[in-house]
């Protein structure tokens, strides 16, 4: 049963709204069209299910339930749960959510996706400086870096230290200490030519030698950060579900305060909760994803109440009408669901937010992991949305443009999905067999606003020196790099591309401060999301800063006052190892209509079979 399930879009968006930077989804605020009576709902992929949404969704708990759920509760619980209230009626795009929680092994999939190599040797003498490299990160994470690496590789380097390896075995009680091993060999230079394995993401706490724990590859995993989930979501090619998707995925129309009903099940058969399952040192653990089926929600979604805590994309905000104060607001995540030691029904109701975390992780920052916290995947019903809300955050990490300048109305791309056929049971729910793969492009609302550099703020309150396109391409030789038109995003790198040469010095002033143009030669642009810009009479591609990254492959842009956009076009011939993509742009400025567009269009050549790796292409039309 596995097979490449190839989805692959190129897709005009009609009326989306700006992304927040905060939000974890696709842009918000899609209108909803109504569906013909006689539509069939799409298949979903693989181990989830298709939840209509709709235009009258109901989110919360009212305030009068409240008062009565929290009546003779400490005061600090009720300003714990004043958050759920009111109750309230959001907006839904229909959605894929999963049904089971994402398993170990499932997870083990991404890791061993995400598996590098190091040869001792190379400049980096220890296993400190080598996790700190590979890593690229100090602290907490630094020091779980160097472990890993050391026990994933401990028989290769005690192999290598040869009759030298006595000197460093720290022995009590008649056997070798290896936690305490492992901190004397921590900073000793390692011999050459030892190849170390690592693996870029870091796995859960309680995998030993990084691997699931025997017998439960087909549990939840957990001790999962946010910012773990969202890598493991956009690998896959989905995303996290918001809360409000997860909350209507466990409450559904009829608004059932938990996932089976409206009356809390004290027993074990509907939820794994307050320590009721337990090993045999009496400690809760977690269920098979698959497991108490009399407890799923109306929509088929197991365990949406205990055994683990979820993850969702919403950023902590206070509900509409809701004036409630908190110094978290805006910065932490929500967590859903309850898990299996929470012991009171409160907590493990399908509106409750968890904003508060636990332990000495809380409150729950995006970097923050638990041990009873996993999540579940979602993806948009819509093709192609999902790639959307990742590429936004990253174009706009620099600071140098911002969301609402982005044309969410214009957006074009084709994916590619590595899942196994829908309806599929893969072992231990194994889904996502590899990484996903996107090419997408997105013009600016317009080219000229009144806000941000300040060539553009020039150039916008003085718009008649730019009715000519020989006029705007000579400003691009004198203000580089301020004419930026669009995002494009490539998960596979550009071959024969002029980059920056190297030891070539940076385009310097050239008299009254002009530019000179970077020396460039053939070279190849890694995967990421990049900033379409006009430089040098080119179409450049450039960092979130502003940066130059390379030139492409592109006929001489075009200039029409015809005012009628043109369709986004992306394009992928793997045949031919080859993709393009066009779209054009309003020049815009004070008082300026949208008549005046600027074409932009680029030819991409991609390494030899590096699309056909990638999966199978295909495209409908805008």
């Amino acid at each position: 049963m596995r097979t490449r399930l190839a989805i692959c879009v190129l897709v005009l968006l009609l009326g989306a709204a700006p992304l927040r930077a905060g939000d974890g989804g696709a842009p918000p605020g899609l209108p909803l069209k109504d569906d013909p009576k006689d539509a069939k709902p799409p298949r979903p992929p693989a181990g989830m299910v298709y939840i209509a949404g709709g235009k009258d969704v109901r989110i919360g708990t009212s305030r009068t339930d409240l008062a009565t759920l929290l009546h003779g509760r400490p005061a600090l619980l009720k300003q714990k749960f004043q958050f759920e209230a009111p109750r309230h009626t959001v907006t839904l795009r229909p959605y894929f959510i999963g049904r089971y929680e994402v398993t170990n092994a499932q997870y083990a999939v991404f890791l061993r996706d995400h598996r590098v190599t190091h040869v001792t040797g190379s400049g980096l003498a220890n296993l400190e400086e080598i996790a700190r490299h590979l890593t690229r990160r100090g602290g907490e994470r630094a020091r779980r870096a160097w472990e890993q690496l050391y026990f994933a590789n401990k028989a290769a380097i005690w192999k290598a230290f040869g009759a030298r390896l006595g000197g460093f075995l720290v022995r009590r009680g008649g056997g070798i200490d290896e936690a305490a091993t492992a901190k004397r060999l921590r900073y000793e230079p390692l011999p050459h030519g030892i190849t170390l394995t690592f693996q870029r993401y870091l796995p859960p706490r309680n995998w030993p030698d990084d691997r699931p724990p025997r017998g439960q590859e087909d549990h939840p995993v957990r001790f999962i950060s946010y910012l773990d989930a969202t890598r493991f979501a956009e690998w896959a090619g989905m995303r996290l579900p918001t809360e409000q998707e997860w909350e209507w995925a466990a409450r559904g129309p009829k608004g059932l305060v938990f996932p089976w009903g409206n009356r809390w099940d004290w027993t074990a058969k509907r939820a794994n909760w307050g320590g009721k399952i337990t090993d045999e040192r009496h400690e809760p653990i977690p269920l098979p994803v698959d497991t108490l089926a009399a407890g799923r929600s109306w929509a088929g979604c197991h365990h949406m109440c205990g055994n683990v805590a979820e993850w969702t994309a919403s950023t902590f905000e206070p509900y509409p009408a809701n004036e409630g104060a908190n110094k978290f607001l805006g910065y932490v995540k929500i967590i859903r669901g309850g898990c299996a030691a929470d012991g009171d029904p409160i907590v493990l109701r399908s509106a409750c937010r968890n904003w508060e975390g636990g332990g000495a992780n809380a409150p729950p920052w995006p970097d923050s992991a638990y041990p009873w916290v996993g999540f579940r995947l979602a993806a948009d019903a819509e093709p192609g949305r999902d790639a959307l809300g990742p590429i936004v955050r990253r174009a706009i990490y620099g600071k140098r443009v911002k969301a609402h300048w982005i044309d969410f109305d214009r957006y074009a791309g084709a994916a590619t999905r590595d899942w196994v056929v829908p309806d599929a049971q893969p072992l231990h729910h194994v889904n996502a067999l590899g990484r996903s793969y996107t090419i997408a492009a997105m013009p600016l609302r317009r080219m000229l606003w009144p806000e941000g550099m300040d060539a553009m703020e020039k150039a916008f309150n003085k718009p008649d020196g730019y009715r000519k396109l020989s006029t705007l391409l000579r400003r691009t030789r004198t203000e580089h790099p301020e004419w930026v038109v669009g995002v494009f995003h490539t998960d596979l790198p550009l071959a024969a591309v002029d980059v920056r040469r190297r030891g070539a010095p940076g385009a310097r002033p050239r008299g009254r401060g002009r530019l000179r143009a970077p020396q460039t030669e053939k070279g190849t642009c890694p995967p990421g999301t990049y900033l379409v810009g006009l430089w040098w009479d080119r179409v450049a591609l450039l960092d979130s800063s502003h940066a130059f990254v390379c030139f492409l492959d592109a006929p001489p842009v075009t200039m029409t006052d015809k005012g009628a956009a043109a369709p986004v076009r992306v394009q992928v011939d793997p045949p031919q190892d080859r993709a393009y993509f066009s779209f054009d742009v309003p020049i815009g400025g004070k008082n300026r209509t949208d008549a005046l567009r600027l074409g932009v269009t680029a030819r991409l050549v991609i390494p030899a079979a590096e699309l056909e790796v990638a999966g199978t292409w295909r495209h409908t039309k805008p």
